[in-house]
């Protein structure tokens, strides 16, 4: 590791009253001194903003008002801060150990740019461990969260978010960053907890449009269309079983599916 770079953490948030504080707490009891913490909120008027406010002396920046969605908010958070490194860490959102980002950071050097690791996904009624896949399958998909990744500032100044993608502009950054060289490492650390109940079947499949949009953008083969439209389809097989069956049966099924794929972990 260099020098003890700065950390700036960013947590975006909307009407997220129930979640917000343990999201601040994780982020305020981390053991790595050189951070700040910004939180970009959307205009929040369920409580949130005064739950933020309760630790106003621990926050570097707090801005609050309407914006173009998430990764405007995003963008905005970039313009905000200070640190060498960035992490996004949204509204319900946690670091899994107090020391998440020392760990993390001990990783930094003067070439990489790009650190990141595995994440737990909190579903309704079970939690997924989530491997990040092989950086190669990046030209196919996201293969990490971009909670659980550390991404330097000069990177993100010089290619915003782009708004085009209202879901998959994430995955449209770090794509465009591998095809452009820039250095990537995976520290193999669980880095962050994150709730998947927000995202329904509808953007899933939206996604995975845009993402097809992306990757034809780059200039990927024909495969991506037989990859992507298998993904489509099997959304609207889970969408059809869930429909016949009940929640309640598809949770199960879906419990025993990610406990049967995690017996394996990608090489």
């Amino acid at each position: 590791m260099y020098k003890y770079p700065k950390i700036s953490v960013v947590t975006i948030s909307l009407n997220e009253k129930q979640r917000i504080q343990q999201t601040i707490e994780s982020v305020l009891s981390q053991s790595y001194k050189s951070k700040e913490y910004i939180i970009i909120d959307g205009g929040s008027t369920d409580g949130t903003l005064e739950v933020i406010k309760k630790y106003h002396s621990h926050i570097s920046y707090l801005q609050t008002g309407a914006d173009s969605g998430i990764y405007d908010a995003m963008n905005q958070g970039v313009k905000k801060s200070t640190g060498e490194f960035i992490l996004f860490l949204n509204a319900g959102d946690s670091l899994i150990e107090k020391d998440t980002l020392k760990k993390m950071i001990h990783f930094a050097t003067s070439n990489t740019q790009i650190i990141y690791g595995h994440c737990i996904v909190v579903y309704r009624s079970f939690e997924k461990r989530q491997y990040c896949l092989p950086l190669v399958k990046l030209n196919r998909r996201m293969i990490f969260s971009h909670q659980s990744a550390l991404v330097h500032r000069s990177l993100l100044e010089a290619n915003p978010f782009n708004l085009e993608y209202s879901i998959a502009s994430d995955f449209n950054f770090f794509y465009f960053q591998k095809k452009a060289g820039v250095q990537f490492f995976n520290t193999n650390l669980w880095v962050c907890r994150f709730h998947a109940d927000g995202i329904s079947h509808q953007r899933a499949v939206k996604a995975y449009l845009q993402n097809l949009a992306i990757l034809k953008k780059g200039g990927e083969g024909i495969s991506i269309y037989w990859y992507y439209g298998f993904l489509i389809a099997y959304q609207y097989v889970l969408k059809i079983i869930k429909h016949i069956f009940g929640t309640k049966f598809f949770d199960y099924l879906m419990n025993w599916k990610y406990k049967l794929v995690n017996l394996v972990k990608p090489e």
